[in-house]
């Protein structure tokens, strides 16, 4: 497989990761479906892995190791496969959280309006 098939394959994978973070991470949308409310009652180690998606962090990751920012070392000891294989473990992770929680629900302008917020 050439670099670039792996490279989009592997981008696909992440961006899917990300996309499970975010609904297990939040539980409701404004009605232009941003973002709203964190989720709380997830175990520690459940936030840990949903929010290092969320924020960013393993793109962030990812990003260090493919364009040598890093040392040396990390560089050398950074495989590629094995991070592969991490995000889809990861993906599979998120999968068996939302099947225990509920998808995030879209509030309404009106709903958005009685909490108190304008321009909705």
């Amino acid at each position: 497989m050439e670099t670039n098939q792996i490279d989009k394959s592997l981008e696909e994978l992440m961006r899917k990761a990300l996309l499970l973070s975010f609904k297990i991470c939040y539980t409701e949308l404004t009605p232009n479906k941003h973002y709203f409310t964190v989720r709380e009652g997830l175990t520690e180690a459940e936030e840990n892995k949903a929010f290092g998606w969320c924020d960013g962090l393993m793109h962030k990751y990812y990003n260090k190791m493919s364009n040598s920012r890093c040392s040396i070392s990390e560089m050398i000891n950074f495989d590629l496969e094995q991070f592969e294989k991490s995000v889809i473990e990861d993906i599979e992770y998120f999968k068996e959280i939302l099947t225990r929680i509920s998808a995030p629900v879209i509030l309404t302008s009106e709903e958005m309006t009685r909490r108190g917020y304008i321009g909705y």
